[in-house]
């Protein structure tokens, strides 16, 4: 055991190395197929999405600031399964085409592209948590439901729900910081993405969906799901604009011995 126990340990080291070296970003290599990955995450978490609204009928509310509604007492459980297996798969597809994203920004802003990979990184782990903390009371909400009546299962869910709250407030401000300082990179045109990209990005679009599903458009089953899926949405468009959208090499300003620089060049 103690053997095994130290070629695992040993095993862990290499990977770290490498994981290492990877995160220096040097000599980065365009990988456009990450970028597939990341839309095919992206569809298979919308599906996951659709798994909690489709046919979800009442829609009167009961907890979560929406998520939980009333037509959710008789959800097949499932559902609710699937759609957590789904999210896992596609926040993890992601990583690869967050990861292609940092590499080419690295270019020409490499301190900021580091930190916009670890704050990914510390996003995707925040997804898969957010999301269960959606589903969880959902499934509890449709036990109860049938186990002690819906007045009952409404105070119990949504009390579940204001635990989870700060938990959910915090990921929910943290994934804004990344594509954020993306929005930031790619909109003064210095970076190998065009400035367009920068209107695809979850820091630009999220607030508009959200007008537009809440305010905007009736309240049904369609908009509610649709609801339900603003961020994979924004994800969605993000790594399509980013796989069709890319500047000219000799378009790009290159790093300057590692040092962002604001200023153009003479």
């Amino acid at each position: 055991l103690i053997v095994e126990a130290i070629a695992k340990i040993s095993d862990f080291c290499k990977k770290l190395s490498k994981m290492k070296y990877m995160l220096n970003m040097e000599k980065h290599t365009d990988l456009s197929y990450l970028f597939l990955l990341g839309i095919a995450g992206s569809l298979i978490a919308i599906i996951g999405d659709i798994l909690l609204g489709y046919a979800v009928e009442e829609l009167g509310f009961v907890a979560g600031f929406g998520i939980v509604r009333e037509g959710h007492s008789g959800i097949a459980l499932w559902r609710l399964v699937l759609s957590l297996v789904l999210a896992m798969i596609a926040f993890t597809l992601y990583l690869p085409a967050l990861w292609e994203v940092s590499g080419r920004l690295s270019r020409t802003h490499p301190k900021s592209a580091r930190a916009f990979w670890w704050l990914s990184l510390a996003d995707a782990l925040g997804w898969g948590l957010l999301h269960a903390a959606y589903c969880w009371p959902i499934y509890a909400y449709r036990l109860l439901s049938d186990a002690v009546g819906s007045e009952i299962a409404d105070s119990i869910t949504a009390s579940l729900m204001q635990a989870v709250f700060p938990f959910a407030l915090f990921y929910v401000l943290l994934s804004i910081v990344p594509f954020g300082i993306l929005f930031i990179l790619i909109v003064p045109g210095r970076s190998v993405f065009p400035r367009w990209t920068a209107f695809c990005t979850p820091a630009f679009l999220f607030g508009p969906l959200y007008i537009l599903y809440y305010q905007v458009l009736p309240l049904n089953t369609a908009t509610y799901t649709l609801a339900l899926g603003i961020m994979n949405q924004c994800m969605l468009a993000l790594f399509t604009a980013l796989l069709f959208g890319q500047k000219p090499a000799a378009d790009v300003r290159p790093k300057n011995d590692a040092r962002e620089s604001s200023t153009p060049e003479a």
